[in-house]
């Protein structure tokens, strides 16, 4: 997807990270589960696991994860199975989604553009598909 092809660098992932890990902290206190947190997620983590070098269908792991966690606590048979299921889910993906804050980026161009200016910059790269790393299968 076109749209989310570039990448950000570790400093502007971590505060965008928290940025995200404080507004959701802040709806869940105001309503019972914010919509949309796992899009939100998503949007953020696609342009990080493109800076190391990964596909950002890797996010879709997120996806999984809460489908098989969820399922567990609908096997357990009863709301609140769910909802500590649901609580599980949160804290693992947020650990993860910290993890990938500390692995470093390719500092090469890779085929999701050239590498982020260091530092926190919250502009979006130009795109220039003229000189995109072709990929060869």
């Amino acid at each position: 997807m076109k749209a989310f092809a570039y990448r950000i660098n570790r400093p502007t992932y971590g505060v965008l990270l928290l940025g995200y890990v404080m507004l959701y902290a802040l709806l869940v206190m105001t309503m019972a589960r914010p919509p949309g947190a796992e899009l939100g997620a998503i949007v953020l983590l696609v342009p990080r696991l493109h800076d190391i070098g990964r596909s950002g269908w890797w996010a879709g792991v997120l996806v999984v994860a809460e489908i098989a966690i969820i399922g567990i606590g609908m096997a357990a048979g009863d709301a609140a199975g769910i909802e500590i299921a649901g609580g599980i889910f949160v804290m693992v993906a947020l650990i993860a989604l910290i993890a990938i804050a500390f692995i470093p980026g390719q500092s090469r161009r890779n085929r999701w553009g050239d590498p982020p200016p260091p530092g926190i910059s919250f502009k979006r790269p130009e795109r220039n598909d003229s000189s995109r790393v072709r990929r060869r299968f």
